[in-house]
C-alpha cells in the first residue's frame, strides 16, 4: 500500500516538473498593440488650363482667393470651400470672363433680396453648392447658362429661373418641395423635371412656356393653381401621375388651364379610373368640348 502512494507521489511530482519545463521553453507571444490604420488620401486633380481651384477664407474674399492667376486666361472656376456672398458672384458677373463655375463644395450667404447670378451673360455652366436649402428666384435668373446644376438632396425650396435665353432644360433634386410663383415663366425650356416630393404647383409656374412640349406631374402634387400653362404654345403632352389635385382659382375665376391653345389637339394622360375626378375639380362636364383631350392611362 506504502509503495503505491509513493508511486503516485513520484508520478505527480514528475508530471509537474513537466509543465515547468514545458513553461520555460514555449515563451509566450507578446500581443503587439494594433496599428493605427492611415486613410487613403486621393490626391486632387490637377487644375486643367483654363481652370482655377481656389479656397475662399470669408464671404466677399473671392478676389483675394483669385490673386496671382491669370484671369485673362480663366474659364473655368472652382471654389473647393469657403463661403461666397453677393460681392463675389457681383464679382464674377463684372471682372471675370469665365464660362463655367463649380460651387459644389463651397456655400452661398445670399439675403432673399440679393440678386446672385442674375445679368450673367458668359456663364454657361452653373453648378450650385451641394448644401444649398433654399433658393430665391432671381439667383439663377436672366442668364446665358445653357446648364445649371443642383447636386446633392438638400434643396427644399426652389424659387425659380426665369427669362434664361439658352437654358433649354432644368431637373430640380427630388429633396424639393415647394417652387416659387412662375418659377419656370418666360423662359426657353423644352423640358423640365419636377422633383418627386413637389406638394403644389403655384400660379404661373409655366406661363409663357413657349417650347415646352411635354410635362410630368409627379403623384406628390395634390394642388395645382391658377395659369399654370398659359402661353404654353407647344405643350401636347401632360402626365397626371398623381390621383386629382386641387385646381385652385384666382379672384377672376381663372384655373390653370386658362387661355390654353387647345387647337394643337393635346393629350392629358391621367391615372386610371380619374379622367372623371378631374374633370369634376375643374369644374368641367364630362361632355365639355375639352373633356376628349383627357385620357386614362392604361
Amino acid at each position: 500500500m506504502k509503495f503505491q502512494r509513493l508511486a503516485a507521489l513520484t508520478c505527480f511530482v514528475a508530471a509537474g516538473i513537466l509543465i515547468s519545463s514545458c513553461d520555460k521553453e514555449t515563451p509566450r507571444q507578446e500581443q503587439k498593440p494594433a496599428q493605427p490604420t492611415t486613410p487613403v488620401v486621393q490626391p486632387e486633380e490637377p487644375a486643367a488650363p483654363g481652370e482655377a481651384r481656389v479656397a475662399v477664407a470669408q464671404p466677399g474674399g473671392l478676389e483675394a482667393a483669385l490673386k496671382g492667376q491669370d484671369l485673362e486666361q480663366l474659364t473655368k472656376l472652382t471654389v473647393r470651400s469657403g463661403a461666397l456672398n453677393q460681392a463675389d458672384l457681383d464679382y464674377v458677373t463684372k471682372s471675370l470672363k469665365i464660362e463655367a463655375i463649380d460651387l459644389s463644395a463651397a456655400t452661398l450667404r445670399l439675403g432673399d433680396e440679393d440678386k446672385g447670378f442674375y445679368g450673367n451673360s458668359t456663364l454657361k455652366k452653373i453648378t450650385a453648392p451641394a448644401d444649398i436649402e433654399k433658393t430665391q428666384k432671381d439667383w439663377f435668373s436672366n442668364t446665358l447658362a445653357t446648364e445649371i446644376i443642383f447636386p446633392g438632396n438638400k434643396l427644399k425650396s426652389f424659387g425659380g429661373a426665369v427669362y434664361n435665353e439658352k437654358l433649354k432644360s432644368i431637373t430640380l433634386p427630388n429633396s424639393v418641395e415647394e417652387i416659387g410663383a412662375a418659377a419656370f415663366a418666360n423662359s426657353n425650356f423644352e423640358s423640365i423635371t419636377l422633383s418627386t416630393s413637389l406638394k403644389s404647383i403655384p400660379t404661373e409656374a409655366f406661363k409663357g412656356c413657349r417650347r415646352l412640349t411635354k410635362l410630368t406631374i409627379p403623384t406628390s402634387v395634390t394642388e395645382i393653381k391658377d395659369n399654370v400653362f398659359t402661353g404654353c404654345a407647344k405643350l401636347k403632352e401632360i402626365t397626371f401621375l398623381c390621383p386629382a389635385p386641387t385646381f385652385t382659382t384666382n379672384d377672376l375665376d381663372e384655373n390653370a388651364f386658362e387661355e390654353f391653345d387647345y387647337s394643337i389637339e393635346p393629350t392629358f394622360t391621367v391615372p386610371k379610373g380619374t379622367k372623371d375626378a378631374y374633370l369634376k375639380a375643374l369644374n368641367w362636364s364630362p361632355k365639355s368640348r375639352v373633356a376628349k383631350y383627357f385620357v386614362e392611362a392604361e
